[in-house]
């Protein structure tokens, strides 16, 4: 009778500690829950593609000129995911880096141009950290300087730095600032420097 008693009474706190420890882990269960339900995901995936529209401050560098020719430009990129951690980038933009540079004599140099308009691809390598996604790369493309002093339409090879950050709004929706610094790989010495710093509005699918 004594040894019914004692196996009823550790049969009762087991089941006891049983239900305690469902109790406790309760808890965890709807914490976690929850956490997967709001958690933001990784979205810089393989085989993801990016449209966007890009709008911004352009400034270009004339050797001769003592100030930047400076103004704003608009362009479009399309963003394709090569792996998790490489992005190919092509990327096109029309700037008007002055409003007014006119032959007022024979002595104004015919090195100013009033528009640089340009399309370049390349690759970027990717850092995916939830929502905020920031990359640099390389891209080379083709720069027409056109307009101002010139005597005609200057077309020149170039490379170009590409460094950004992309916000995710949702998993369709992403802004992003964008910075590209060019080198033009020819007349290098009359345009030291080409730069674009650009907001980005971008849709994405295919994850």
């Amino acid at each position: 009778m004594q040894v019914a008693t004692m196996r009823s009474r550790s049969a009762t706190s087991g089941a006891a500690g049983l239900v305690g420890a469902r109790r406790a882990s309760l808890p965890s269960v709807v914490v976690v829950a929850l956490s997967a339900a709001f958690a933001s995901p990784a979205s810089a995936l393989e085989r993801e593609h990016h449209v966007g529209l890009d709008a911004g401050l352009s400034m270009l560098k004339i050797a001769d000129k003592s100030t930047l020719s400076a103004c704003c430009g608009i362009g479009g990129h399309y963003v394709y995911g090569l792996t998790d951690a490489f992005n190919f980038m092509a990327e096109g933009t029309f700037s008007a880096v002055a409003l007014k540079e006119q032959l007022a004599d024979e002595k104004t140099p015919h090195t100013r141009p009033t528009t640089v308009s340009h399309v370049a691809a390349g690759v970027a390598y990717v850092l995916d950290v939830l929502t905020y996604v920031p990359y640099a790369g390389l891209l080379v493309g083709g720069y027409a300087l056109g307009g101002g002093t010139l005597d005609s339409t200057l077309y020149l090879p170039g490379a170009e730095i590409a460094l950004g950050l992309d916000y995710k709004l949702t998993r369709k929706w992403t802004v992003g600032l964008a910075v590209r610094q060019t080198i033009f790989l020819a007349k290098t010495s009359t345009y030291p420097s080409y730069t674009n710093v650009f907001a980005r509005f971008e849709y994405v699918w295919g994850w």
